[in-house]
């Protein structure tokens, strides 16, 4: 049987050679090439469902996470593709698919968890908490795009630009509409998590790198939505807090390898 990291490692060189020629396609204004980007990042997609399959599933191995949360990104990037959303997402979205990706295949595998890590409550906690942090990904890359757009249109540089990201008014009502999807699930993990921890442990936190950052995430993230929809903050002034609200997310990430 091929071991499922050689499946991960094609899925990577195939991510990285989508955005290769999907870059490419933009720089040169060739945009033919573009659907071919994409589907050399689709063949990678079908071979990182294979070594999910195969490879025994560990929700507290960080390479496990990470691996799934590129996975993740690459269903949601196709799927908003389908619904007409998802028009420059790629520029940001298939470098941070192919950067998890190597570092899943990278970094030693981990010693097994208990059997309450195990449990099915706490493995849906941790999935509905990826697809939430997915979905604030994707929020943030609009946002970038946004900015992009907003920085053509006042240089009058079109062209490319134009053709493959999305209009100014779209990039910041696709940044809200993923925001608020991502931060809805993140609250559904997050609150499975506290409940989770009050069951097995007896507390609702124990104050772990993890779990405060997860905590600090959500803060900044709830924070920023109530800036964004009360004072009307976007493109330049909510990239701090983005910068920090990531940060966070990723320290949470980080946290499990000394849970």
């Amino acid at each position: 049987m091929i071991p499922p990291k050689i499946f991960l490692a094609a899925a990577g060189l195939l991510y990285a050679l989508g955005f290769l020629v999907c870059f490419l396609s933009f720089a040169k204004s060739r945009m033919h090439w573009f659907p071919r980007g994409e589907v050399c990042v689709g063949a990678g997609f079908v071979l990182h469902l294979a070594a999910c399959v195969l490879c025994p599933f560990s929700i507290m191995n960080l390479q496990h996470v990470l691996s799934l949360l590129a996975f993740s990104m690459v269903v949601l990037y196709f799927l908003l593709r389908l619904m007409k959303r998802g028009q420059g997402l790629w520029l940001f979205a298939f470098p941070l698919v192919f950067v998890f990706s190597a570092f899943a295949l990278v970094l030693p595998l981990q010693a097994d968890p208990s059997a309450s890590f195990s449990s099915s409550f706490f493995v849906l906690h941790i999935l509905v908490a990826l697809l939430g942090i997915g979905g604030i990904f994707f929020g943030i890359l609009y946002s970038f795009l946004y900015l992009i757009q907003e920085k053509s249109l006042k240089e009058k540089n079109w062209g490319a630009v134009s053709t493959l990201m999305p209009s100014l008014a779209k990039a910041d009502s696709f940044a809200v509409h993923s925001l608020w999807g991502g931060f809805i699930l993140y609250t559904i993990g997050v609150a499975m998590g506290i409940v989770w921890s009050y069951r097995i442990k007896g507390v609702a936190t124990s104050l772990n790198l993890k779990e405060v950052g997860a905590l600090v995430a959500w803060v900044i993230f709830a924070l920023l939505l109530f800036i964004r929809a009360r004072y009307g903050w976007r493109g330049k002034r909510a990239i701090l807090l983005y910068g920090v609200g990531v940060v966070s997310i990723l320290a949470a990430i980080g946290g499990i390898r000394i849970l």
